[in-house]
């Protein structure tokens, strides 16, 4: 089948299923909750339905109800606290609403960069940057697996601006700005990025300032500028960075030959920000361990547990409960077909719910059930056509089952429709695993379009590891700490408090996932851990993490973890990694 023929029927039946899923959006349904702040019930808060005039006020318990369709957007507003704006999904019923003080309320402007792709076909446009030095170290835009932000200095142009800050402010997407007046009566923009309540830092000439630097720089002399957000950023740079770094080059790199004083700044601002040595390893939670499932493993023989849990099976309606079942048949007793088999019964109990279902599709492939995985995320794709995370759910277990036309042919059925793949998570994720299959499967994977990726050969392309998170259900929320083998940590936050935006984003787009690259190891051990804050409603939240290691070499790895989380509030360390090897505490 060429790739032509297999859009064309990918499109048909994504017009089909979203046709047939129509209705149930279109239906309002009721929406239950309560609102709280800590541990606290908070009465009187405004719940709306925008756009409508639907709207109530909590009890005295807390308490609300209202109805709302799928793609509606419920607003959460009381005296004090930070207004919280949650879209409705399919499976949206309940949604207990944790609000928080609004004690950052800094006069900001919204400014969106205007992308255009259209000089490269099919969205594939990628800026190709190379290395460029900072105060902290050589940065490799190729290789860091993130989006940098760059102009070039000769497109900056200071006519009419009082400041740099303002002449290449709106230049860069999810960043916003406070106007401020210096010390010199100039005015000038402080940048944050998205989620962030601290500026962003210059970086100039390996020379660090927390301010504006135009009071010292020409403007004609500036060669370049780069905008790092990511974690890679921070942990380079510490508590100070937090907000991001502005990095500015000069042609005359003047203050880059002030090595005495360089140093002396650089050290100023190392990442000062350490680990406190306080997780504990998901293993000792024991929280899959339910009354029933201990039950069943007391039993001690797989055959009559069976019998057991399938003469009980409809006394539990938690599917939570069977999940861990089909877990200890596969752990306890060893017995991959059994557990398999639970995992279909689930699934045919709740077909028509994609976060289960994706909970399943997690299962197979930990069990590296890979046939079964593919038919589980069909499912998915059928009930949530237009979510970019079907796309590439679907394409990833195709490729995990050697399948790898079909993959690419996934991935440019998403790309096609005209999707964006240069600003947003899901699709620089997308767009990697993309070029995982130009490099390392090209022939296999009949690429017969252009693509153009980032890298230009596959040595620049490979990695020391490759993190990725996926989580079942958007309403998630949890902190991943990354730990470097100086103990300097660095937070990644996926909340309403610091970053209400990107989640919405996500639900806007569909898709609930981010990786992480670490591009060298080093000696000593990184450690990843977790915060789990919660998902708005009774169930429990199930992340699948996948763990590459030497990604997109001859020697990859590749390991397929899934944690379970409900009512933890508490740090939990999920990974030990080294250059030789990395324990997983899912045990």
């Amino acid at each position: 089948m060429k790739t032509k023929n297999f859009i064309s029927i990918l499109v048909l039946f994504i017009i089909c299923s979203s046709v047939f899923a129509q209705e149930k959006l279109n239906e309002s349904k009721e929406i239950t909750g309560t609102t709280s702040y800590l541990s606290k019930t908070l009465k009187n808060v405004n719940i709306i339905v925008k756009g409508t005039n639907i709207g109530v006020k909590s009890d005295v318990d807390g308490n609300y109800s209202l109805l709302a369709k799928t793609g509606d957007v419920i607003q959460y507003s009381f005296v004090g606290y930070k207004t919280i704006n949650i879209i409705v999904e399919d499976v949206t019923n309940i949604l207990n609403i944790q609000l928080f003080k609004d004690i950052n309320q800094l006069d900001e402007v919204l400014v969106k960069a205007n992308i255009k792709n259209e000089a490269i076909p099919n969205h594939l446009r990628v800026e190709k940057l190379k290395k460029f030095s900072t105060a902290r170290g050589t940065i490799d835009p190729i290789k860091s697996g993130y989006s940098v932000g760059f102009i070039d200095g000769k497109d900056i142009n200071a006519a009419g601006f009082p400041s740099l800050s303002y002449a290449i402010a709106g230049k860069f997407p999810g960043v916003t700005i406070k106007r401020i007046i210096n010390d010199w009566g100039v005015e000038e923009a402080q940048f944050f990025a998205r989620g962030s309540s601290e500026h962003m830092v210059w970086d100039v000439d390996g020379f660090i300032h927390e301010e504006d630097p135009s009071a010292f720089l020409r403007f004609d002399d500036i060669k370049s500028v780069y905008v790092l957000k990511s974690f890679n950023a921070v942990s380079r740079y510490g508590v100070v960075g937090s907000g991001g770094v502005i990095v500015v080059q000069t042609k005359s790199a003047y203050l880059a030959s002030l090595k005495n004083e360089n140093k002396n700044n650089a050290e100023k601002y190392l990442n000062k920000n350490y680990y406190n040595n306080d997780a504990v390893a998901y293993a000792t939670i024991n929280n899959s361990l339910t009354a029933f499932t201990k039950k069943i493993k007391g039993i001690n023989n797989k055959e009559l547990a069976f019998e057991y849990y399938h003469k009980n099976f409809a006394l539990n309606n938690n599917y939570s409960n069977h999940i861990s079942v089909a877990e200890l048949f596969y752990k306890y007793y060893n017995d991959k077909e059994i557990s398999i088999q639970i995992l279909h019964e689930i699934a045919e109990a709740h077909n028509d719910n994609p976060e289960i279902l994706k909970v399943i599709g997690y299962q197979m492939q930990v069990m590296n059930a890979k046939v079964e995985a593919i038919n589980i995320y069909k499912k998915v794709f059928k009930l949530r056509p237009n979510y970019a995370q079907s796309y590439r759910d679907l394409a990833n277990a195709y490729k995990d089952n050697d399948n790898y036309n079909k993959a690419w042919r996934m991935y440019m059925g998403y790309l096609i429709q005209g999707n964006n793949i240069s600003d947003n998570a899901i699709g620089e994720l997308i767009f990697n695993e993309m070029e995982w299959l130009f490099y390392n499967r090209n022939n296999q994977s009949d690429i017969n379009i252009s693509f153009y990726p980032k890298n230009e050969s596959i040595v620049e392309f490979r990695d020391d590891t490759r993190i990725v998170f996926e989580w079942n259900t958007s309403e998630a929320e949890f902190e991943l700490e990354f730990v470097n083998p100086n103990n300097q940590a660095y937070v990644y936050k996926h909340s309403l408090a610091n970053d209400e935006q990107a989640i919405n984003n996500g639900k806007e787009l569909g898709y609930s996932s981010k990786e992480f690259m670490i591009q060298e190891i080093g000696l000593g051990n990184w450690l990843v851990n977790i915060n789990y804050l919660g998902n708005k409603k009774p169930e429990s939240t199930y992340i699948k993490v996948t763990l590459y290691n030497k990604w997109g070499s001859p020697n990859q790895t590749q390991e397929v973890s899934v944690f379970k989380f409900k009512d933890e509030r508490k740090k939990i360390q999920l990974y030990n990694l080294n250059n030789d090897s990395y324990v997983s505490f899912n045990n």
